[in-house]
């Protein structure tokens, strides 16, 4: 009886966190378009002249080509729009693991384009890590720090999404076994 209880609560848990990453998708698509005024305020803001943007830090100034604050502004957009498809497919592996679907050829597609998206989040917040070396930027954000610890989070998702898959490809090999040999 106690067995039974704790399924039932474990597929309501993972349905009702299901639910919560499809939520949380609206807040990401607000940033975005916060992003997105960010670009149309690097682009017609004060802060431009010659095609050059200025980094006001108080002790000190630092004027940039404009394309270097459009190209990051591009590029987060993008990984949000990754972290978007990320919530999306988690949400629904979450609601398949409800329903006691867990290995299937679906969930390790799903499994395998989150992968893909964790290493391209990854690598762009590399990409725009240089260009901040590269520009000699510090303190632009407080959301995006690009520090170590993102990097170890990074790869924490990466590696627990890689054993998923190892998980499921075994599981699901071992259950055709057992339906061949029935």
């Amino acid at each position: 009886c106690k067995t039974i209880i704790e399924v039932f609560n474990m597929k309501k848990i993972l349905k009702i966190t299901s639910h919560l990453l499809s939520l949380m998708r609206y807040p990401v698509w607000g940033i975005n378009f916060l992003l997105f005024l960010g670009i149309v305020g690097v682009l017609f803001g004060g802060q431009r002249s010659h095609w050059m943007f200025t980094f006001d830090y108080g002790d000190s100034i630092i004027n940039v080509p404009i394309i270097f604050p459009l190209v990051i502004l591009i590029l987060l957009i993008i990984i949000l729009v990754f972290i978007i498809q990320l919530l999306k497919i988690w949400s629904k592996l979450l609601f398949g693991f409800s329903k006691g679907q867990f290995f299937s050829v679906e969930n390790l597609k799903k499994l395998k384009r989150s992968m893909i998206f964790l290493v391209l989040v990854t690598a762009i917040q590399l990409l725009i890590n240089l260009i901040f070396n590269y520009l000699s930027v510090e303190n632009v954000s407080e959301v995006f720090d690009f520090s170590l610890k993102n990097y170890v989070v990074h790869s924490v998702f990466i590696l627990f999404n890689a054993i998923l898959i190892i998980v499921l490809e075994k599981g699901k090999n071992i259950q055709k076994e057992n339906e061949d040999f029935i």
